[in-house]
């Protein structure tokens, strides 16, 4: 839902600038992912695919918005 929330912020874009966007996203989710499968390493966790897409989301959101904040406002001709 964040990257929902996220997306929705860059109003209009080039189609360079999403795939940039999506880039970023991508490299977020997998190291959120990667941040994840350690904690589940050290603390003997068990998750069902849906959690994990969940929390590899959840952690990448807050990625997502810093992201857009630096790009620069996005102005409708």
């Amino acid at each position: 839902q964040e990257i929902l929330d996220a997306l929705e912020e860059l109003e209009v874009a080039t189609a360079q600038e999403l795939s940039e966007f999506i880039d970023v996203g991508a490299i977020s989710i997998r190291n959120s992912l990667n941040r994840l499968l350690r904690e589940m390493e050290v603390e003997k966790i068990e998750l069902t695919r849906t959690e994990v897409l969940q929390e590899g989301i959840k952690f990448s959101g807050k990625h997502f918005k810093w992201k857009i904040k630096q790009t620069r406002p996005l102005k409708k001709d």
